[in-house]
C-alpha cells in the first residue's frame, strides 16, 4: 500500500474518533440534563418515580441521537436546517404544554421533594362537598379547596379524580417531558451533523483549488 493511500486511511480513521468523540460527548452531556434539572427544580414527571423518570429520559436521549446521526448522513445542508427549525419548534411545543402541564396539575405532596399528579373532573362526591359545604349525609365539611381535599386523602389523588383523568395526566407529563429531551437530542445531533458538513465542504473547495 502506497503512503498517500496509509494517508487517506489514517485521515478517515482519525476522522470517525473525531466524530465518536463529539457523538459520545454530547450523549453524555445531555443524558446528565433531565436528572440535574429535576433534582434542582423539582419540575421533572412525578410518575412514575423521579428515578425512573430518569432512565425513560437518558434512554430516548440515546437512542434519539443515535439514530438521528446515523439517518441524517446523506441528507444535504439545505434540508438539514429545515429539520434544525422545526426541531426547535417541538421544543418549543413540547415545553409550553409541559409547563402549562406542571403548573396545573402537579401538587407537592406535601413539598416539592414528593410531587404527585392531579386528574381533572373532581368525583361527584368532592364536587358536591365543595358547593354545599358538607357531605351528602349532611356531615360538615370544612375544606375549601382541592389540595386540602388531597391532603385529606393521604395525597392519593385517585381517591379525589376518576383514575382515568389521573391517568392521562401522568401520560401526559411524561410524554411531553420525554418529547421535550428527545427533540432537544436530535436538534443536537442534526446540527452536528450540519456543522461537520460545513467543515467537509470548505475542506473539499480548499483542496480543489
Amino acid at each position: 500500500m502506497s503512503s498517500d493511500a496509509n494517508d487517506l486511511v489514517l485521515k478517515d480513521l482519525y476522522y470517525h474518533i473525531i466524530r465518536f468523540k463529539k457523538v459520545a460527548i454530547w450523549l453524555i452531556t445531555l443524558s446528565c440534563l433531565p436528572p440535574l434539572v429535576d433534582i434542582y427544580l423539582h419540575i421533572g414527571p412525578p410518575w412514575p418515580h423521579r428515578t425512573g423518570v430518569a432512565y425513560f429520559t437518558t434512554i430516548a436521549i440515546w437512542v434519539v441521537i443515535l439514530l438521528t446521526h446515523s439517518q441524517y448522513q446523506g441528507v444535504s445542508q439545505t434540508k438539514l436546517k429545515n429539520i434544525i427549525f422545526k426541531l426547535a419548534v417541538s421544543i418549543l411545543v413540547f415545553f409550553i404544554v409541559f409547563i402549562f402541564l406542571l403548573a396545573e396539575f402537579v401538587e407537592d405532596a406535601p413539598t416539592s421533594d414528593n410531587q404527585v399528579a392531579k386528574g381533572f373532573l373532581l368525583k361527584p362526591i368532592w364536587v358536591q362537598a365543595l358547593e354545599n359545604g358538607k357531605f351528602p349525609d349532611g356531615t360538615p365539611f370544612a375544606v375549601q379547596n382541592e389540595r386540602d381535599i388531597l391532603k385529606g386523602n393521604a395525597w392519593d389523588p385517585k381517591k379525589v379524580w376518576p383514575s382515568w383523568t389521573v391517568s392521562i395526566i401522568r401520560f401526559s407529563l411524561l410524554i411531553t417531558w420525554l418529547g421535550f429531551f428527545g427533540s432537544l437530542a436530535a436538534l443536537t445531533s442534526v446540527y452536528i451533523l450540519l456543522q461537520e458538513k460545513k467543515v467537509l465542504s470548505k475542506s473539499v473547495k480548499s483542496n480543489s483549488a
